[in-house]
């Protein structure tokens, strides 16, 4: 029996007698502080509501996604930005030069990337509303199984990240969202993880979650119905990998050309995505690109951040 565990012969001090790292109630003496505590998710959802336009650009790219990744729309989806926000502005600016381009993509669904840094919900929702409001859809990567309560409604496009892909409750978390998902191979190349979180997310779950009052409870959901190297050949292993565990749907492969996951450039994988593309393969449907408001890698110093506000140094462009 636990120190301080009660019985009928030692009752339990009260939580004030006992130091709080030790009290059975507590988390432990690994966990060292809570930061903050949040709002209910509804609440935040009531102070900071989406428009009807953003309604409209999150409901339209959720359609349209959807038909590309079914293979019913020919066009190449595009997630596009920075690898993560530390300035909202910055995020601003680079979204409405992205915006002004757009109409010249006629063959391109643009998403913009919309990475969250730990700034607080209130700023990322207030900053999703505001690139949504203009008519830009945002993607963002699902690092959590809480968050999305704050934000999904403003999501068009979520992605699960190399290191959470084998990750059950990251598969439960997709089985509910009212977005697109795409699952990234594992940390070693390996597609089969991949493979086995579209067919476990794919499946109605039950697990605990957190409801938009901020009480844990009970969850249970339906299920999603749909759902390496970029090189020709990986790619269509990769197609009939997902082809044989899942036979009834379109085996869709989006490539994340960002994070130096190939060893040459971004430029050069793209070139040869739109090779095969360009040579008749239907299983590519999207492209996952880093992109910023200037070019290269930006480390955030405080001589740098001044800098970081300037002029596009050139866009990204898939020919």
């Amino acid at each position: 029996m636990s120190q301080f565990a009660p019985s009928p012969s030692r009752p339990c001090k009260s939580p004030r007698a006992i130091p709080p790292s030790y009290h059975p109630l507590c988390y432990g003496p690994r966990y060292s502080a809570f930061s903050c505590a949040f709002h209910q998710p509804a609440l935040l959802r009531h102070e900071i509501q989406s428009t009807r336009e953003s309604q409209h650009t999150i409901a339209s790219a959720r359609y349209n996604a959807a038909r590309v990744l079914a293979g019913h729309d020919d066009r190449v989806l595009v997630t596009v930005g920075p690898c993560s926000i530390h300035s909202p502005q910055q995020a601003l600016d680079y979204a409405h030069l992205l915006k002004e381009k757009i109409s010249s993509w006629p063959n391109l669904l643009i998403i913009t990337r919309a990475y969250l840094l730990n700034r607080g919900f209130r700023l990322a929702r207030q900053l999703l509303c505001d690139l949504t409001n203009p008519g830009i859809p945002v993607g963002s990567e699902l690092l959590d199984t809480i968050s999305p309560q704050y934000l999904n409604d403003l999501i068009s496009w979520g992605a699960i990240g190399t290191c959470t892909t084998e990750s059950q409750l990251h598969c439960e978390l997709a089985s509910g969202v009212s977005f697109l998902v795409g699952f990234k191979n594992g940390t070693d190349g390996n597609m089969t993880v991949a493979v086995d979180a579209m067919r476990s997310s794919s499946n109605p779950h039950v697990f605990m979650g957190v409801t938009g009052q901020g009480v844990a409870a009970i969850a249970k959901t339906r299920g999603g119905t749909k759902g390496l190297d970029a090189a020709a050949e990986h790619v269509r292993a990769a197609a009939n990998a997902i082809a044989n565990a899942r036979p009834r749907h379109h085996p869709s492969i989006v490539i994340d050309c960002s994070h130096a996951h190939f060893a040459i450039s971004s430029p050069k994988v793209l070139d040869d995505i739109c090779a095969q593309l360009r040579s008749g393969d239907r299983n590519i449907i999207g492209v996952m690109i880093e992109s910023h408001v200037n070019e290269g890698r930006q480390d955030v110093s405080a001589e740098r951040a001044p800098r970081l506000n300037k002029v596009l140094a050139r866009y990204l462009v898939i020919r």
